[in-house]
């Protein structure tokens, strides 16, 4: 189990570096979430697992990205920058 857990954690970054090499850009790794029966049940409730149980690994781990996500300077995608093509 411990060895498919380990394998399970690096895949994220193993995509990640495979973006990063096919469009020639670095795709960050934003977290990596782990999959635990909190995260299930909010599903199935509609209850986020970050609102019904925040201190569980999966809500521990979602709090994190979000946390990092806002710390970021926002890109150019999606802002209109005012200017016209000629």
């Amino acid at each position: 189990m411990a060895r498919a857990r380990r394998s399970w954690l690096r895949r994220g970054q193993l995509v990640a570096d495979s973006l990063s090499k096919s469009i020639g850009a670095p795709v960050p790794l934003l977290g990596q979430i782990p999959l635990d029966v909190t995260l299930r049940e909010g599903g199935d409730r509609g209850v986020p697992v970050v609102l019904g149980d925040p201190d569980s690994a999966s809500g521990t781990a979602l709090r994190g990205i979000a946390r990092g996500l806002a710390q970021r300077g926002r890109g150019l995608a999606g802002r209109k920058l005012g200017i016209t093509p000629t």
